[in-house]
């Protein structure tokens, strides 16, 4: 067991503990300068309307109840300076109220220029040892996993809010801000790779299997190593029993979904997986390191292409194609868009013109992409011919 962490005494030796850190180089105090003018200088530059801001990042970091009160103060005197001025506006002209509305107006902005970036300056001082926010939260997770290791609770992924925790009892999922689950052994029939789809990249994800056969899905899994998140779930499943062969990679109903990945069999190469059966054995080199991805020696059994693999053959056309009809429709928008253009009255703004050079831009885009993937699979036909046929 490695020896126990020492206490902290405040936020800056907290970070350092939780890091692992040393002493901080010279040019940290020069970036805490910088930060405390910046800070100081925004109620300024923003004639004060944004004065609260320094101090909902101070009482973020520090969170104590007197950082908490200073930034109501300053959030509610930027509220009074906007409606005192839409009460009387800069020059007050009529009655007596717009006057004293206006004589408040001048006297919060002047409040507030005046203490708002002393107060910063003071907070944020380098010798205050004040740690930037991404720290103070760095220290307070490590924090919160040395007090669950504590109590025999062990953190296999967490983040944004979200987490994965397991214990003697079970399991305790979140996937959704305030709503947490405790899942028992005796109910987990096994741990599974999965897969998620965001913004057309897909990632791994683990699922918690139920006897039941329900798949509960662990949100928190995608914000750490995949590496990391399966030695964790091995190492607190294996006393109670629970299955967790785990690869660490995507896949769709227990197979690996489309893409290259390592060659199963452990020879040097890549394999790319067209959804029914594995490509010949290509070489390294045959697209970036980056975009492979890893796959277990159980995958080995999976069918591989006999004789002619054609996949890589047909997409490269489908992909050619949908490159010209892309490119056409665009062309045809091109055309259309400066029809318009030119028939239209430029004395008015609202030109239609707009919309269609919109839709020129989306299908450049697709039109773009099928080429670019249509390059990318005559590279993996061209490989795939003098490759292998089948494992060695």
């Amino acid at each position: 067991m490695p020896p126990p962490a020492p206490a902290a005494t405040d936020d800056s030796d907290a970070i350092a503990v939780a890091q692992g850190a040393g002493p901080r180089p010279a040019r940290t105090r020069r970036r805490r300068r910088v930060r405390q003018v910046a800070w100081a200088l925004l109620p300024i530059v923003s004639l004060t309307f944004l004065a609260w801001w320094p101090f909902l990042v101070l009482a973020l970091i520090r969170r104590r109840p007197r950082d908490w009160a200073v930034f109501a103060a300053y959030l509610a005197a930027v509220v009074a300076e906007i409606v005192t001025f839409a009460a009387a506006g800069i020059l007050p002209v009529g009655t007596v109220a717009d006057y004293v509305a206006a004589i408040l107006f001048y006297a919060i902005i002047l409040l507030v220029a005046a203490t708002a970036p002393a107060y910063t300056l003071v907070a944020f001082r380098p010798g205050a040892e004040l740690p930037y926010l991404s720290d103070a939260e760095l220290a307070r997770a490590a924090a919160k996993r040395q007090a669950r290791a504590a109590s025999g609770t062990m953190t296999i992924c967490e983040g944004q809010g979200l987490f994965l925790l397991a214990d003697d009892a079970g399991v305790i999922v979140r996937n959704f801000y305030g709503r947490t689950r405790r899942i028992a052994w005796t109910e987990i029939s096994h741990f599974a790779d999965g897969r998620y789809t965001k913004e057309g990249v897909t990632g791994w994800q683990l699922f918690i299997v139920l006897r039941t056969g329900k798949r509960v899905r662990v949100t928190s899994s995608v914000l750490a190593p995949a590496d990391e998140v399966v030695a964790a779930v091995r190492e607190a499943a294996q006393p109670h029993g629970i299955p967790a062969d785990l690869a660490g990679v995507p896949v769709k109903k227990g197979q690996p979904v489309r893409g290259l990945y390592d060659d199963p069999g452990g020879r040097a190469g890549v394999r790319y997986w067209d959804g029914t059966q594995w490509s010949p054995l290509l070489p390294p080199d045959v697209t970036k390191r980056g975009t492979v991805r890893k796959s277990p020696g159980s995958w080995s059994a999976l069918p591989t292409a006999e004789g002619r693999w054609t996949y890589a053959a047909t997409r490269a056309t489908r992909l050619a194609a949908w490159s010209a009809v892309f490119a056409t429709v665009c062309a045809v928008l091109v055309a259309s868009a400066l029809m318009v253009h030119m028939r239209w009255d430029h004395g008015r703004n609202d030109d239609p013109s707009v919309i269609v050079w919109m839709g020129v831009v989306v299908f450049a885009v697709w039109a773009l992409r099928a080429f670019l993937g249509r390059r990318f699979f005559l590279k993996l036909d061209e490989a795939a011919k003098g490759a292998p046929d089948s494992w060695s």
